[in-house]
């Protein structure tokens, strides 16, 4: 399904995302690694993942790596 609606969304100029959401408010693709992981499956340019930090931050763990020395 998402596959034929990214060719119609790619036709029309439009790119299609999907966000994670946490689990009080959905109980489909509650986490990056799930939404990378759909994103990676349907392969397709119009299709991409959108971060919300309210979202992530539901996962319980960080999500951006800590870079300080």
């Amino acid at each position: 399904m998402f596959r034929g609606a990214c060719d119609r969304a790619r036709d029309a100029g439009v790119t299609l995302c999907i966000e994670p959401l946490g689990k009080a408010e959905t109980n489909f693709i509650n986490t990056v690694a799930e939404a990378l992981k759909m994103m990676r499956e349907i392969n397709h340019p119009n299709f991409k993942v959108h971060l919300d930090v309210k979202a992530m931050a539901a996962e319980g763990k960080p999500s951006i790596p800590d870079i300080r020395s």
